[in-house]
């Protein structure tokens, strides 16, 4: 960028010449140019200190000029002056006394106030600070120059620009990606099967009562695990449910009977070992019952839900709701919720066992509930390594699938981090359980959103835990003047 300065002279000091004079006049001036040497910044509470040691050349002053030195912090658009150094000639000096300028308070308000061209020679220890502003993260310092010279009065104005920025900006590095490992996710599926049988017996017919069409709903699921080479079958679990009317023993041996009755008719039906069909101790189904009056609006509802979250005693709990509105209520339970309530679930547990990755390539974005956390890695590896927005797709839609999948969160939160989605990135973090493999990342969010005390905090933690990204990051962050122990 160019800045467009009314002036008279330029000079520079290790930095880009921003304009240049003509020929003449650097020559006239370049003994009594200013020099910057031992230039540093430090930053302490968010207040960016400035040293350095300005000399002010051979030809420092003469006896008829004065010299206005004002050190500037500029971004090209924004400017903050800082203390500025003047520095007299000793006819000047006294002129101006004589004219009535307040030297006094042209002092105080100055770093220093320089009169004769012996002190003049001296060089000046420079040390000023100001709070910082944001545009001054990417701030050079600019050192600007009047001059009022002889009699004829004329002004010269002069400008030298120390190119690069005066504030360190911390190399801050994210935690890479971490690495999958191979796990085969377990996967169910429950049905609810409204079997009917004989009463106070367990016999069950498969043809009668319409029970065909609640055992299809079985088959249905069976046959869709169990027809699939990808998947392998660890476990079938058969309960049995019973409605809450009657003594409780004689509900619980009825419902086991009949969960008994239905893991026969899957034995003989498709030829599954003794091993892996469970049968879930039966019960009466108060909590069955408790839901549907949750999302029911029918009379006394609110005591009988009082009465099934504090009576223990099942035998009791009946008893006490045949006694609302002299046993209307009850009637009404039994007529239309309880024979929902009697019931077998059916749940059958199963993996997917891994696919080749060409496979696996076409599901990830039509059917990614199909493949386990390590196939979307072996995708994105296999296929997207040399685009990084395919890859990092791929990575999200692995922890949108499996939100209870650690390392794939984790993963996610770096992506997000990495491009600026903070609340994205938030989202994926509360997913995982603040392993310390999640610590470094935290703190460079936190970083870049302007939580400093906070990300010192997570990087000091995850270092004193053997992260040695953290430990990068912090040695950074020391160089920008912040403490770090």
């Amino acid at each position: 960028m160019i800045l467009q300065l009314s002036i008279h002279k330029i000079y520079v000091v290790g930095a880009t010449l921003l304009l240049t004079a003509s020929t003449i006049m650097a020559q006239k001036a370049s003994s009594s140019q200013v020099t910057i040497d031992s230039l540093s910044t430090t930053v302490k509470a968010e207040k960016l200190q400035v040293d350095f040691v300005l000399s002010l050349g051979e030809s420092s002053i003469s006896a008829q000029q004065k010299r206005m030195i004002i050190p500037l912090l500029t971004d090209g658009t924004n400017r903050q002056a800082l203390p500025y150094v003047v520095v007299y000639g000793k006819q000047r000096y006294l002129k101006d006394i004589r004219n009535g300028e307040d030297i006094n308070a042209l002092s105080a308000n100055s770093y220093a106030l320089v009169v004769g061209k012996k002190q003049a020679q001296q060089p000046i220890e420079y040390s000023a600070n100001t709070t910082i502003e944001p545009w001054m993260q990417n701030a050079s310092l600019l050192i600007t120059e009047e001059v009022t010279g002889c009699a004829c009065e004329m002004v010269m104005d002069s400008q030298q620009l120390l190119a690069g920025d005066l504030i360190h900006q911390p190399q801050i590095e994210l935690t890479s990606i971490i690495e999958c490992p191979v796990a085969y996710v377990p996967r169910s599926n429950q049905v609810d099967a409204f079997l009917i049988y004989p009463v106070n017996q367990t016999i069950l017919y498969p043809e009668k009562y319409g029970n065909q069409y609640e055992l299809q709903k079985i088959d249905s699921v069976l046959n869709f695990v169990d027809g699939n080479p990808d998947y392998q079958i660890n476990e079938i679990g058969v309960a049995g449910f019973a409605s809450p009317e009657g003594k409780l023993q004689h509900n619980i041996r009825l419902s086991e009977g009949r969960a008994e009755a239905l893991k026969k008719h899957i034995e003989r039906r498709h030829n599954f070992t003794n091993t892996i069909m469970k049968v879930t101790p039966g019960s009466e189904n108060w909590e069955g019952l408790k839901q549907v009056l949750l999302t029911s609006e029918i009379p006394y509802k609110k005591q009988v839900i009082e009465i099934i979250d504090s009576v223990d005693d099942l035998d009791l709990r009946e008893a006490e709701i045949k006694k609302i509105d002299n046993g209307e209520t009850y009637r009404f339970l039994l007529q239309t919720i309880y024979p929902s309530l009697r019931k077998n679930t059916f749940t059958v547990s199963y993996i997917s066992r891994e696919r080749p990755v060409e496979v696996a390539q076409q599901l990830v974005f039509s059917q990614p509930t199909e493949l386990n956390v390590h196939e979307f890695y072996s995708v994105a590896e296999s296929f997207y390594k040399d685009n990084p927005d395919k890859y990092n797709e791929v990575l999200l839609i692995a922890a949108d699938t499996y939100p209870n999948h650690v390392i794939a969160n984790a993963n996610a939160a770096q992506i997000c981090i990495e491009k600026g989605e903070y609340d994205r990135a938030d989202s994926y973090l509360m997913h995982t359980n603040n392993e310390p493999y999640t610590w470094n990342n935290r703190a460079c969010m936190l970083w870049q959103k302007g939580n400093i005390e906070e990300a010192l905090v997570w990087w000091k933690k995850a270092a004193e835990q053997g992260d040695k990204q953290a430990k990068q990051n912090l040695e950074q962050v020391a160089l920008r003047g912040y403490n770090i122990h």
